[in-house]
């Protein structure tokens, strides 16, 4: 994904320190930690962005979403 337009982020994350930060800083802060800054939110105001490792990010996502697959199986009779 890619953030583009805003000028300012809110950023979420393990071992991160929560808050309102310009955007360059924060992608700053993921490149030191080794992480990615991912948009959660972005509709809100400001966009909430989440430090995370993107493709461990992208199998809890589609785990998560294998698991609500299955318990929406209806039975027939």
């Amino acid at each position: 994904m890619n953030i583009r337009g805003v000028n300012e982020v809110r950023v979420v994350g393990e071992n991160v320190a929560t808050g309102v930060y310009p955007f360059m800083e924060a992608l700053r802060m993921a490149e030191e930690i080794g992480l990615d800054l991912v948009e959660i939110s972005p509709t809100a105001v400001p966009p909430v962005c989440r430090i995370v490792d993107y493709k461990k990010f992208l199998y809890d996502l589609k785990k998560k979403q294998k698991e609500l697959k299955a318990k929406n199986t209806t039975a027939e009779l």
